[in-house]
């Protein structure tokens, strides 16, 4: 088996909004992937219901919550989401997605994919890419 040193860091992002229902769910399945060498980012959208309160619940010095003042909306919640990873690659999935715990190895961190739930992206490439709002 790999040292996680020696594994190149993925974040994985997950900006969130109103998930309170589901999102225990999805943290779950990335922080008991088989691939450890991660960081969870999540990026609550001022949600309104208790999504911060079923975060805060998790103590796993990977998972980073950052709470928006105000609401982004979508497009903006997610580029703020993405400006924060410090990962090589980046995995962006939606608050109520759940992952196999293998998908990240499996991935293989290699092939360049984007979009909600599609595979991991290398930082530089994502970096590259103008950001929406």
């Amino acid at each position: 088996m790999t040292n996680i040193n020696e594994q190149p860091l993925v974040s994985i992002c997950i900006p969130a909004y109103n998930n309170a229902d589901y999102i225990d769910q999805t943290i779950s399945c990335i922080l008991n992937q088989t691939y450890k060498n991660l960081e969870l980012v999540i990026c609550d959208d001022h949600s309104k219901d208790d999504t911060v309160d079923v975060i805060r619940k998790f103590e796993d010095p990977r998972i980073r919550l950052l709470i928006n003042e105000k609401n982004l909306g979508m497009s903006g919640n997610w580029n703020h989401c993405l400006q924060q990873c410090k990962g090589e690659f980046i995995k962006l999935i939606c608050a109520d997605d759940m992952l196999a715990l293998d998908a990240l190895e499996k991935e293989g961190l290699e092939v360049p994919a984007i979009g909600c739930g599609g595979g991991a992206v290398r930082k530089d490439y994502v970096e590259s890419m103008p950001m929406t709002v």
